[in-house]
């Protein structure tokens, strides 16, 4: 009979205090996204009945840390996910250095996986961004024997990130669970300049109320994100299935639990579920990446990729119904004469507007085109630096 391993004094420690308790977490999200993402949150099993708060930056919600994965493995709208570890005021850097020489870091950061801390300060006394964060990691190299900094390993495969955020003398430490951000699925590996991010794309799919039924033309597919994510989505793959999370570095981390949770998701996965889905560029190396995309994960491989002018599209060859058109159309870095801009807009435009009647729209650029649209919304987003809008409703 196997002599059972006796646990150790911070094993114990991580029991209690990490998994056999509730933390608060907070799902980053950009402006305009909060509401869908609290409605994606609320639909996930590990945080059903959970009490959430919706800011302008995001939503806060309690649960143990199965939630805190779940969260990371299905919310299609979230940039990345905290889990809050200690909030604490302060005005002198005597009193701040001794909250984070306190704290129990042990539990929470692994000494393999180099530090970066970030920080941030709103009407604050202590204001200087830099040493705030470098006294931050200076109290956890203290608990933690062997922590690495990350700006000493610049070559590490993965980093572990502490976000500090002070407001009003009030500062909060937080660590991210999500590692790279949320909209790097792992399914993409080449992109064309400044990629529209897969969680705008999600967001802006469910905004407009696709579920599946209805055909998609993606006629401008550039790397393909709006037909990737539709297709997920139909097909119900979680967002961070291909992918792995900081989370699975943790000392606390319970890879049974983690496998657990993956299992349940494969059982509602949907890969034989249809798709209508067209993806269209005229750029064949555009569509060249998105068929390898598509290639090398089965789940994706019934997307239609054509090489393809959105001028010689008839809609009618595709769907006997209405559906839906999404459309990300250049702008910025991606085309060379800025001038050609609102041309090439007006010629989409009166292009949709005699074959594409009835039916439903999305569109987002930096500038909305004149179009004729019913039951019409419009947005407005943070993209990369640049400040989008959006606009969906039904043409004609």
């Amino acid at each position: 009979m196997e002599k059972e391993i006796p646990f150790t004094a911070t094993e114990k420690r991580i029991k209690r205090h990490v998994l056999g308790k509730a933390h608060g977490f907070f799902a980053v999200c950009a402006p305009g996204l909060t509401t869908v993402c609290d409605s994606e949150l609320a639909a996930i099993d590990a945080l059903k009945g959970v009490h959430r708060d919706v800011s302008d930056e995001g939503v806060a919600f309690h649960g143990r840390l199965a939630a805190c994965y779940a969260a990371n493995l299905w919310c299609r709208t979230a940039t990345r996910v905290l889990m809050r570890l200690h909030t604490f005021s302060s005005t002198t850097f005597s009193h701040f250095v001794s909250q984070c020489k306190h704290f129990p870091w042990e539990l929470f950061l692994a000494p393999d996986i180099p530090v970066d801390v970030q920080a941030a300060t709103h009407h604050c006394r202590l204001h200087h961004t830099e040493a705030i964060a470098r006294r931050v990691y200076e109290g956890a190299s203290e608990r933690v024997v062997g922590l690495k900094q990350a700006q000493d390993h610049p070559n590490a495969p993965m980093l572990q990130r502490i976000f500090v955020r002070g407001v009003d003398d009030r500062f909060t430490l937080s660590i991210d669970s999500s590692g790279l951000p949320l909209y790097k699925r792992g399914i993409k590996t080449a992109v064309g300049r400044a990629p529209l991010r897969e969680t705008l794309a999600a967001g802006l799919l469910r905004l407009a109320g696709y579920d599946g039924s209805a055909f998609l033309l993606d006629p401008m597919c550039g790397s393909g994100t709006f037909s990737l994510e539709a297709a997920m989505m139909v097909r119900n793959i979680p967002p961070g299935w291909v992918r792995t999370f900081a989370f699975e570095r943790w000392p606390g981390f319970r890879a049974a639990q983690w496998a657990h949770l993956r299992k349940e998701a494969l059982y509602r996965i949907g890969f034989d579920r249809p798709l209508t889905i067209l993806a269209g560029d005229k750029r064949p190396e555009a569509c060249e990446r998105l068929e390898g995309a598509c290639r090398k994960y089965a789940f994706l491989k019934d997307i239609q990729v054509a090489c393809m002018d959105i001028f010689d599209i008839q809609p009618r060859t595709l769907s006997s119904h209405p559906g839906f058109v999404v459309l990300n159309p250049p702008y910025g870095i991606r085309i060379g004469d800025q001038t050609s801009i609102p041309s090439l807009y007006r010629e989409i435009a009166s292009k949709l507007t005699l074959d594409f009647s009835g039916w439903r729209v999305v569109w987002i650029s930096p500038v909305l085109p004149v179009l004729k649209l019913s039951e019409s919304r419009a947005y407005r987003f943070s993209h990369g630096g640049l400040l989008l809008k959006a606009v969906i409703g039904r043409i004609g």
